[in-house]
């Protein structure tokens, strides 16, 4: 017993020793801790917004995301981006259905068309999000399909001024002219905006057809016609809108909207067909 109790203690006694012999010096220690520190990669946190989500009885997109890569110009241009949403060249659908297209919660006067129109001057940049609702809450008093364009507001904290100028020019046989402006205002209670687009556009329809019209007596009668519409049509958008926060989470919009147009058009027709056809006891001659 006390041979082997010997034993064991030299073996503590040289296992000390030898970790004794590894210990690093403490100026190395820290030079070590550097360069690992030094050594190790960078740490990234990224986070991104989701297009859409889903809130009480609606679907709220994301405009600035949805359309940020799209070559999208105006709010029309940017609301038939939306899925589900389909242009049927006189308005836009959803599901089988003509969609309500509101403006921050506030439903228009305007015809479909006159709408249509102050969507396509109203620039793209000026959406913040759009609420798709298959059925309009009772507080529109509208039915069918809704779509709420929010337009961005921006933060409030202090007083701002925004504005945006934007024309086009289109030759083809005849010219088509676009402008548009728009003006943003807004402190911590009180924002205004102001926007106004003209178009001018000049139109030509031309028409030239050529027959040969032949009766059941074998006679030729030759048909030459042509026809040329020419059309000027001039059109003014204004939408002003106003927001006050009242206390207690209240607020007081007003917002004016209005169309001028103005369109005029020329025709002229040239061009003649005679014909004559006997039948027993009918004669008839036409003449155009």
């Amino acid at each position: 017993m006390r041979h082997s109790f010997g034993m064991v203690c030299l073996c503590l006694l040289q296992t000390f020793s030898i970790v004794r012999a590894q210990e690093i010096p403490s100026d190395s220690l820290e030079m070590y801790m550097d360069s690992l520190f030094r050594e190790l990669p960078e740490v990234i946190v990224r986070g991104e917004r989701p297009i859409v989500k889903a809130e009480a009885g609606k679907l709220v997109y994301d405009m600035s995301r949805l359309i940020g890569d799209l070559p999208v110009e105006n709010a029309y241009d940017a609301i038939k981006q939306l899925p589900g949403i389909v242009d049927m060249g006189e308005g836009l659908q959803l599901a089988g259905q003509q969609v309500n297209v509101v403006i921050d919660g506030k439903v228009s006067t305007l015809s479909v068309a006159q709408l249509n129109e102050l969507l396509k001057s109203m620039p793209a940049s000026r959406l913040s999000s759009a609420e798709v609702m298959f059925a309009a809450p009772a507080r529109y008093q509208v039915r069918g399909p809704v779509v709420n364009i929010v337009l961005e507001k921006g933060t409030r904290s202090s007083s701002s001024l925004k504005g945006e100028l934007y024309s086009s020019w289109n030759q083809k046989h005849y010219e088509t002219l676009q402008e548009r402006a728009s003006l943003l205002y807004q402190n911590q209670r009180f924002s205004t905006d102001l926007l106004y687009s003209y178009t001018y556009r000049r139109s030509l329809f031309e028409t030239e057809k050529e027959a040969i019209h032949t009766l059941s007596d074998g006679s030729v009668h030759p048909l030459e016609m042509y026809n040329r519409r020419t059309g000027k049509h001039h059109a003014h958008n204004i939408r002003w809108g106003m927001d006050y926060s009242l206390p207690r989470d209240q607020q007081l919009s007003l917002v004016y909207t209005s169309q001028l147009s103005d369109h005029s058009s020329r025709e002229y027709s040239r061009g003649g067909m005679s014909s004559r056809m006997s039948l027993p006891e009918v004669t008839a001659i036409c003449t155009m």
